[in-house]
């Protein structure tokens, strides 16, 4: 796991997005997102005090707030996020 970087572009003006027809609206918004951050982005590197532990344990808690459905893929993925790793 690595820390990620947020950019943050200037506002939009819903107004001046709302005079825009569909197609320019989306558009516009396109760009504006395109234009944020470096143009190569390069992956941070890892956290050495972040362990697979941490990253199972942030797997769980955004899959157990999900409604998950209970089908075989699911519970696959389940056990794969609960389970000890092996080492």
């Amino acid at each position: 796991m690595a820390k990620q970087d947020v950019h943050v572009g200037a506002p939009l003006d819903p107004a001046t997005l709302a005079a825009l027809p569909y197609k320019e609206r989306v558009a516009r918004v396109s760009e504006a997102i395109g234009a944020l951050g470096p143009r190569e982005d390069a992956p941070n590197p890892p956290q050495a005090e972040l362990s697979d532990a941490d990253a199972r344990a942030v797997l769980a808690s955004l899959v157990d707030e999900a409604a998950v459905p209970a089908d075989a893929w699911a519970r696959a993925f389940l056990a794969l996020v609960h389970a000890a790793p092996e080492r």
